[in-house]
């Protein structure tokens, strides 16, 4: 089955790879972060999604996540990409990457049912909270990058 040109808003993991990306827009600022699928499960609608360290004022290309590593990942349903970003954007092989391991930074033990479970907006209130509440009130929208966070939720 050939898979759709991107963009495509996914409905079902038919047409979804490890690797997939989308933007997903930052509530404040007019920036962008990004998501990625770090796994297709043997479902038609659960994948693991990856929150990337990425943050830009434009939507994610293949070229600007290179090397990108993962901040949080979970279990999800596949609509959160409509949900949060509206389309997948591309593909970039998480092997170009280092694979996940190199990713997400712990061992692929494969798909595990111990991976947290994401509702549909939780890798946007991810976002939110690692870039979007950052940006200073003026300029809007924000001209720069917010400075370096710290994550409440992570302790770091």
């Amino acid at each position: 089955m050939q898979r759709p040109p991107f963009p495509f808003t996914p409905r079902s993991t038919a047409h979804v790879r490890s690797g997939d990306f989308w933007g997903i827009p930052l509530r404040r600022g007019g920036w962008y972060a990004c998501g990625r699928v770090l796994r297709v499960w043997e479902s038609r609608v659960l994948c693991t999604i990856g929150l990337i360290d990425w943050c830009e004022a434009v939507p994610p290309t293949a070229g600007d996540i290179a090397g990108a590593r993962v901040l949080e990942h979970g279990k999800a349903h596949i609509k959160t990409v409509a949900h949060t970003g509206g389309t997948l954007l591309g593909h970039r092989p998480l092997e170009d990457d280092g694979g996940w391991s190199a990713l997400v930074g712990i061992p692929d033990r494969g798909p595990s049912l111990d991976e947290p479970v994401w509702g549909y907006g939780m890798v946007a209130d991810r976002a939110h909270s690692y870039f979007g509440r950052h940006f200073p009130e003026r300029p809007s929208p924000a001209v720069e990058r917010p400075a370096p966070l710290q994550n409440e939720w992570r302790g770091f």
